[in-house]
């Protein structure tokens, strides 16, 4: 190898511009000056030039069925195949088949292979993981909250309602586990489409029972929570980045575990986090400000009184903490706002009627068009002029409501006609206020414990 390695520039790239391409991958391991040269476009145009450039026909092919009788497999499992009838290495992730209907676009010298269905679960899958991995510079342009921006100013957002799920009984009859286990579960309402996400690191017997969840930009942010097994209640943080496709570990929630706080979302890089009961169930008042990008944790002033099972707003520019109860009141709740205005940097108490709203989580949302909504009695009511108005009634089949959700001009509203049955979901657009029902598989229809949603 080291006499390769010594050898003239000149005569080295004649060498380069002969070798079979599947020889490639032996030269860049020779040294690091080969594996710099291998990769210079200049070479592939120079090979090109000489006439000593390879054609390859790269085909996606169904597997043929190993007993024979020169037919494809009952169900067709898809693998790369380049056209010198050699089989390419199995994709990351993907070593039972490639992803069906996938796109294939030759860059180069690479191969990019995007998007498809799942040949397992048939789950459609997401491209921007796919996309950031070509090349450093489109890794960068990923992540540039500009692209986000535009998807949204051109209309090609997706929206993604995350859910926190009870795991349906393998057994059937359409039932939950009789000691629930909980997993993420991603909703894309343009599509129809249901997925589950990857397990969060530490926790492949279930998601953290009671933990906050809050969408920034196209990061989600999963906190605190009781662990599914010990009971224990944790104080850690963990983001997903559906652009990665990845789970990282964030800076643990600080002063110690709570539990059943309020938190929102800002919707670009920040978390708040207030109230809830410490380990000896005193109720708090602290609250904490959370920056996923500089991945720091800052202590905001007390709030006025200690809130317990307190819900989080973010609405208007400032921070909402709704009603909650103090430590000598367990369970009593009190119907009063505190607001956080982030540019005066104060609190403030307000009369405002969204203190009517109920204590179950997530039941008072901020719509796409900045309108604040929830669910009273039989209806679902829109806030205007400091008064709840009728848009619509609730449908039977998700009287128990379980979730409320915004995304694009509708409301997803997911709930049951009784307590313990299995779960349904409903879609109203906001201009014909008409609900139209969405179909739920029956492994996805478990009870609801919490959630958020994204726009990506």
């Amino acid at each position: 190898m080291d006499r390769f390695q010594d050898l003239p520039h000149d005569i080295a790239l004649q060498c380069f511009i002969r070798v079979p391409f599947n020889q490639f991958h032996t030269i860049r391991s020779v040294c690091k000056a080969w594996k710099a040269e291998v990769h210079l476009p200049e070479l592939l145009r120079l090979r090109n030039s000489t006439g000593k450039a390879q054609s390859l026909v790269v085909l996606s092919q169904a597997k043929m069925n190993p007993a024979g009788k020169r037919k494809c497999l009952d169900v067709p499992v898809y693998r790369l195949v380049v056209f010198d009838w050699s089989e390419m290495p199995c994709l990351p992730e993907f070593e039972n088949g490639l992803p069906l209907f996938c796109g294939m676009v030759a860059v180069g010298s690479d191969l990019v292979v995007m998007g498809g269905y799942d040949p397992r679960t048939w789950n459609c899958l997401s491209s921007f993981h796919i996309i950031r991995s070509v090349c450093k510079a489109w890794k960068a342009e990923v992540h540039l909250p500009d692209l986000l921006r535009l998807r949204n100013s051109t209309g090609k957002a997706q929206s993604l309602v995350v859910l926190s799920q009870a795991k349906m009984n393998p057994a059937g009859n359409r039932k939950c586990l009789d000691v629930p286990v909980y997993r993420l579960v991603v909703f894309e309402p343009e599509t129809g489409s249901w997925s589950e996400m990857p397990c969060l690191p530490e926790f492949e017997n279930g998601l953290p029972l009671f933990c906050g969840m809050v969408a920034v930009g196209s990061d989600l942010v999963v906190m605190g929570g009781y662990d599914p097994r010990t009971r224990d209640c944790r104080s850690s943080v963990f983001i997903f980045d559906f652009l990665s496709s990845k789970w990282r570990r964030g800076a643990d929630l600080p002063g110690g575990p709570r539990s059943f706080f309020g938190c929102a979302g800002d919707g670009d890089r920040t978390v708040f986090v207030a109230g809830g009961h410490d380990l000896e169930k005193n109720a708090l008042k602290s609250v904490w400000v959370y920056d996923v990008a500089k991945d720091n944790w800052t202590q905001l002033p007390d709030m006025e009184k200690e809130r317990d099972e307190c819900e989080g707003l973010f609405h208007d520019g400032k921070f909402h903490v709704i009603n909650g109860y103090p430590t000598n009141m367990h369970g009593q709740f009190h119907q009063s706002i505190e607001v956080f205005d982030t540019l005066a940097r104060k609190w403030s108490e307000s009369n405002s009627v969204l203190s009517e709203t109920t204590n179950t989580p997530q039941l008072c949302i901020e719509g796409t068009d900045k309108k604040l909504y929830t669910c009273r009695a039989n209806d679902v009511v829109m806030l205007e002029d400091d008064t709840w108005r009728s848009i619509a009634r609730l449908p039977a089949e998700v009287a128990n409501i379980a979730y409320l959700v915004s995304f694009f001009g509708h409301l997803l509203l997911i709930g049951t006609p009784k307590y313990g049955e299995p779960s349904n979901a409903y879609k109203m657009d906001l201009n014909k206020r008409v609900w139209t029902k969405v179909y739920v598989p029956v492994e996805y229809s478990g009870h609801i414990e919490s959630g958020c949603c994204l726009i990506i």
